[in-house]
């Protein structure tokens, strides 16, 4: 059998040791807070799920404007109607809606008039000289 020599000094600073340590680990992991295991992963950021949130906000707003918009093109159905006007001869392009209502003419009932007016003038001088 074999003696060991007992060093309680050097027991005494082993022990120190491993207590010093365990000291440190607490020390670092009480200096990491852990999340709540009740809180989502997007509540560690708040400036991050405020975009996200902000994000999602403007896509479901403009899928409706699109829903909108798109509902109203349909309602409105606009459609190209050509037709030659008889007094100047001159072919008319309308854009109209379901309903039946020019929204554009090309060209203008005004430009039309001062066609026709010019045409009127021109007959005129034609007729005075000869």
């Amino acid at each position: 059998m074999a003696i060991k020599a007992v060093d309680p000094i050097a027991d005494l600073s082993v022990a120190r040791e491993v207590k010093l340590r365990e000291a440190q680990a607490a020390r670092r992991n009480s200096q990491r807070p852990e999340p709540p295991a009740e809180a989502p992963a997007t509540n560690q950021f708040p400036q991050q799920a405020a975009a996200q949130e902000a994000e999602q906000a403007q896509a479901e707003q403009r899928q409706q404007e699109e829903a909108h918009a798109q509902a109203q093109g349909n309602a409105q159905n606009p459609s190209l109607r050509f037709h030659v006007d008889p007094d100047t001869g001159k072919t008319v392009a309308e854009l109209v809606d379901h309903q039946g209502q020019v929204l554009r003419q090309m060209p203008t009932e005004e430009a039309l008039e001062i066609a026709k007016a010019i045409g009127k003038m021109q007959g005129m001088f034609v007729d005075l000289k000869v």
